[in-house]
């Protein structure tokens, strides 16, 4: 079995020629998609909750690399969406 590997700017990344050097990149390609997507949705809502402290964090530390920490520093100390509603009368 021949494999080859490549060495990136953020990483090493090790290819094989078996079916399962395939799969790790697809399952690799789709998480990066994922990620890519509700990072978007994320800078959207923001956005559109005018939270632009939390916007420019989130930005900012997507595009250093530290964006899985933008999130989660989001997720624990950020904005509750709490829906209140109001009684009516019937």
């Amino acid at each position: 079995m021949t494999g080859h590997t490549t060495l990136y700017r953020y990483g090493i990344f090790v290819q094989g020629s078996s079916p399962a050097g395939g799969v790790a990149v697809l399952v690799i390609g789709l998480a990066a998609l994922v990620m890519l997507v509700v990072w978007i949705g994320a800078l959207i809502r923001l956005g559109q909750h005018h939270s632009w402290g939390w916007f420019a964090a989130v930005l900012l530390l997507h595009l250093i690399g530290l964006g899985i920490v933008g999130m989660l520093l989001y997720a624990i100390a950020g904005r509750d969406d709490v829906v209140v509603y109001r009684p009516t009368v019937t």
